[in-house]
């Protein structure tokens, strides 16, 4: 089916007027011209504010890889490097708000936010991985790990872990348009913003983004990690929680997330799956910092 369907005239009519509000927005800003570049701050400061229902401040990294292109001239301090020179324009917002968000209900905004295609019907890892680590990046009660872009990193993937295990039960590795509708994590971004529950303290967000269950998560595998090698073997995993998995839960673990790349005899646990391996038995909302 389409991302969205055919809209009405009634709809049609309030799209081009929220088109209209806009670049209204975009001239007050400064950015008036289709030309003018828009950094990761200037996305972060419209978001909110879009017309017709704003969204999480933490979606400018994602929404700025859908609208940047390739260009000759440096571009603007602060916007993600990878890929070559890319910029963001306020035209490329433009052209993208009247396909996909103009006329949307806010509610229904986030998927084609993050989708990769104007018809994408589901978001995978590497869209969240943008909206994660914009929180990293930003959150007030974050800014310790800005010294630390290893740990900042995991914190990110952790994350995303988490909404997957959440919101893709059936482990396809990608999280349908009515998941992400009928889940809790737009509202959750939203509370990380100025104003919301968790603005000041992130730990007040629960459900995805708590710094202290990242930590708690982080410390049980060190703790298993003997040789810090960042890889667990099976025998690694079956002392967690005191022996607490059976041989039969562990095996299940390493059966999906076994790594190609290892020898065949010697099953390994990455660092970034210790989320989807521990989530099962228990609760990080559950546990307490050691």
């Amino acid at each position: 089916p389409p991302l969205i369907p055919p809209r009405a005239a009634s709809s049609a009519h309030e799209a081009r007027a929220q088109e209209a509000a806009l670049a209204n927005l975009l001239a007050a800003m400064g950015a008036g011209s289709d030309g003018a570049r828009l950094s990761l701050d200037h996305l972060a400061e419209l978001l909110p504010q879009l017309p017709g229902g704003g969204l999480p401040a933490s979606l400018c990294r994602a929404l700025w890889r859908r609208l940047a292109t390739p260009l000759s001239a440096p571009q603007l301090p602060g916007s993600p490097t990878s890929g070559g020179q890319r910029a963001a324009t306020a035209g490329g917002l433009k052209a993208f708000f009247a396909r996909r968000l103009a006329g949307v209900p806010a509610e229904a905004r986030l998927l084609p936010c993050l989708a990769a295609a104007d018809d994408g019907a589901a978001v995978g890892a590497a869209e969240l991985l943008d909206v994660t680590e914009a929180v990293a990046e930003r959150h007030p009660s974050l800014a310790f790990l800005r010294d630390s872009p290893g740990f900042l990193q995991r914190y990110a993937q952790a994350a995303v872990l988490r909404i997957f295990y959440s919101l893709d039960p059936l482990r396809t590795g990608a999280i349908s348009g009515a998941a992400l509708r009928a889940s809790p994590l737009l509202a959750a971004l939203r509370s990380l913003d100025p104003g919301g529950d968790a603005s000041d303290d992130i730990n007040a967000e629960r459900r995805y983004f708590s710094y202290e269950h990242f930590y708690v998560l982080f410390c049980a595998f060190c703790r298993l990690d003997d040789d810090r090698d960042g890889l667990l073997s099976l025998r690694d995993l079956q002392r967690y929680g005191n022996f607490g998995l059976s041989g039969r839960i562990a095996q299940r673990v390493f059966d999906a997330r076994r790594c190609a790349a290892a020898p065949r005899r010697r099953a390994i646990l990455r660092r970034n799956s210790l989320p989807r391996a521990i989530s099962p038995t228990a609760d990080p909302s559950s546990l307490s910092p050691p």
